[in-house]
């Protein structure tokens, strides 16, 4: 996975594979041609030589400082891991770029009364024609085998509460934390994929069905391996649900990169 921050960050929804996601049929992933633009871009090269990378969305449009042409290609298609693009050349890893993109007066009126989500996902779109059209990126998804984590039941099985709720209710107070009323396995799996100590997408295994109250505490960057560190999310899952992340590999809807250029700047 990339390393890096995200300043007023948006976290694209997490991708949630299923034990019956077995079939992907390749699909042209370019952006339709009068799909929305930006109108004023700037692409320049970033030679700080900094690790981190960032990038927010604006009330017109989005911005990005040392990002790779791969966290383009991720922010773009809504992907959780930088795993999940294949076919890059190393430079799309190695060189860093600093992006500017904006929209016009006509374009951002409406695009201010969407919520934070729609907005997003319209920027994704916007970002797939400016990846199209500066760096000529032409791709398709394709099924590839890549690390994954089964959830499962633990030994000693499921140590979860059936909710009596009368509305869904989630809270969490910062990392290490997960609290949730009337929950369906899916919302919990949506929690840990999005959480940073989880460096791979997750299965459902469990064949859970119902509806849970779930409380999970862990000690946040704690290793799976190491007990000095505090209560790894491994760990505490198997203490405190009932549940396991086991390492496997699956079939996981990979965008596969056909061609690529370095951007020209400007």
């Amino acid at each position: 996975m990339v390393s890096g921050v995200r300043l007023l960050a948006i976290i694209p929804l997490a991708v949630v594979l299923t034990s019956s996601a077995q079939t992907i049929s390749p699909v042209a992933t370019e952006p339709a041609a009068k799909g929305p633009v930006f109108e004023v871009v700037s692409v320049r090269q970033n030679k700080s030589g900094d690790s981190k990378m960032a990038w927010w969305p604006t009330a017109n449009g989005f911005e990005a400082r040392n990002i790779s042409v791969r966290q383009l290609i991720v922010c773009a298609y809504d992907l959780r891991f930088a795993n999940e693009v294949a076919g890059l050349p190393p430079w799309t890893d190695t060189e860093r770029f600093d992006v500017d993109a904006k929209m016009d007066e006509d374009a951002a009126t409406p695009f201010q009364k969407l919520n934070a989500q729609q907005q997003w996902k319209q920027i994704q779109l916007m970002l797939q024609a400016l990846l199209a059209d500066r760096l000529a990126l032409k791709t398709h998804h394709e099924p590839k085998e890549l690390p994954v984590y089964d959830l499962m039941s633990a030994k000693g099985g499921v140590k979860l509460t059936a909710s009596h709720a009368a509305l869904p209710v989630y809270r969490a107070k910062g990392r290490g934390q997960i609290d949730f009323e009337d929950a369906q396995i899916w919302d919990l799996i949506y929690s840990l994929s999005s959480d940073s100590d989880v460096d791979r997408l997750i299965v459902d295994k469990t064949g859970l069905t119902g509806r849970y109250d779930i409380q999970l505490k862990w000690t946040p960057n704690a290793s799976q391996e190491a007990t000095d560190q505090g209560l790894s999310i491994f760990t505490a899952l198997e203490e405190q649900l009932g549940l396991k992340l086991v390492a496997s590999k699956g079939p996981v809807d990979a965008i596969v990169v056909e061609h690529v250029e370095r951007p020209t700047e400007n």
